[in-house]
């Protein structure tokens, strides 16, 4: 089995970004000394790297919302530079007891940068992998469950949450 990780991706507005890293730092140090959030290539894209569970780096980020030039916030089970195949087998390794003949599923992907295939290919390749895997279906209207992917250049990360928690990552300002 993998270990899973704890990393948090946040997307925020790019004309706030420059204490962002800092206020984010300040929140979660008390919870967790060790707590790492870093730049990333892309302006307004942070990774925060800790201890703590995704569950709890959420639910603090969403407390300070109101404070925060947030607009989405993304847990993820697992971080880095992983293949395709890589990340299927991470996630049914990780949920692959969830999924069954009798759920359904979307793969939802978000690319940036171009060491990947489009985020349509990926969505497509990762469901046929967890479709084989599992015999859950693929519903794209209105699915249980929805494993969204981020990509950053050469590094992919994802997370599979109930299909009505998908929309609270993102942060209303």
């Amino acid at each position: 089995m993998f270990k899973v990780s704890y990393t948090t991706l946040v997307i925020s507005d790019v004309n706030k970004i420059h204490n962002l890293k800092d206020d984010i730092t300040k929140i979660l140090k008390g919870l967790d000394p060790n707590v790492n959030v870093e730049m990333t290539n892309y302006k307004n894209i942070l990774l925060i790297k800790s201890k703590l569970h995704l569950s709890d780096v959420f639910i603090q980020l969403y407390k300070n919302k109101d404070h925060l030039p947030i607009s989405r916030v993304v847990p993820l089970a697992f971080w880095g530079e992983l293949t395709l195949d890589e990340v299927g087998a991470r996630l049914i390794d990780i949920y692959g007891n969830v999924l069954s003949s009798t759920t359904s599923f979307a793969v939802r992907c978000n690319r940036r940068g171009e060491n990947f295939p489009s985020s349509k290919d990926v969505e497509r390749r990762i469901g046929r992998i967890i479709q084989e895997a599992t015999n859950a279906k693929v519903d794209l209207e209105n699915p249980q469950y929805i494993i969204a992917i981020e990509i950053i250049d050469s590094c992919i990360g994802a997370i599979m949450i109930p299909a009505n928690l998908y929309k609270k990552f993102k942060f209303i300002n």
